[in-house]
C-alpha cells in the first residue's frame, strides 16, 4: 500500500500539468493546435485511468490503513476529486471536438468524489484504532467464511 500512495502522489504532478494547458474551444480549430490537444487528451485519458484505478485500490483499504497512511490516502483522494471535475471538462470538449480530432474519449466510470466528509470524519474520530481493528476483524471473518472448518485433531486415548 506504501508504494500505491507513494505513486498516486507522484501522477497527480503530470496529470496537473495537463490540465494547467489552456485550450479554448472557439481557438482550437488549425492542425497544429488539434494535434497538440488530441496529444494532451491521450496523455491525460492514460493517467487519469492509472489515477482512478489506483484511488479505487486506495479507497478498498482505507478502513485498513494506519493513522498515517489513512492521513496520506485522504490527501491523495482530495486531489484526486479536484482532478476528476477538471478532466471531465477537458473530455467533454475533446467529445465535442470528436471529429476534428479523430479520438474516442469514452466516459469514465470514475471512484466516487463525494465522500470526503466521510473519509474525514473516521479518520478524526476518537475511537479510530477500535474501528479500524473491528473492520479488519469483520474483513478476515468474511474472509474465512465457507473455508471448511479445521477438524479437532484426534488423539489416541491410552487405557490404563
Amino acid at each position: 500500500m506504501e508504494l500505491l500512495l507513494f505513486v498516486c502522489g507522484i501522477l497527480n504532478g503530470p496529470l496537473w500539468a495537463l490540465m494547467e494547458s489552456l485550450f479554448y474551444t472557439e481557438e482550437i480549430d488549425n492542425v497544429v493546435t488539434l494535434q497538440a490537444f488530441r496529444l494532451l487528451i491521450g496523455d491525460m485519458m492514460a493517467l487519469f485511468h492509472l489515477l482512478n484505478e489506483a484511488v479505487i485500490r486506495i479507497l478498498s483499504s482505507y478502513f485498513e490503513m494506519s493513522r498515517p497512511d489513512a492521513e496520506r490516502a485522504l490527501s491523495i483522494y482530495k486531489v484526486f476529486a479536484q482532478q476528476t471535475s477538471r478532466t471531465v471538462q477537458f473530455f467533454e470538449i475533446a467529445r465535442r471536438l470528436r471529429q476534428s480530432l479523430g479520438v474516442d474519449v469514452p466516459v469514465f466510470k470514475h471512484a466516487p468524489i463525494s465522500l470526503v466528509g466521510a473519509l474525514e470524519d473516521y479518520l478524526r474520530a476518537p475511537d479510530f484504532e477500535a474501528q479500524r481493528a473491528a473492520y479488519k476483524a469483520k474483513r478476515l471473518a468474511a474472509a474465512n467464511k465457507g473455508r471448511p472448518a479445521e477438524s479437532p485433531s484426534k488423539t489416541p486415548q491410552r487405557t490404563p
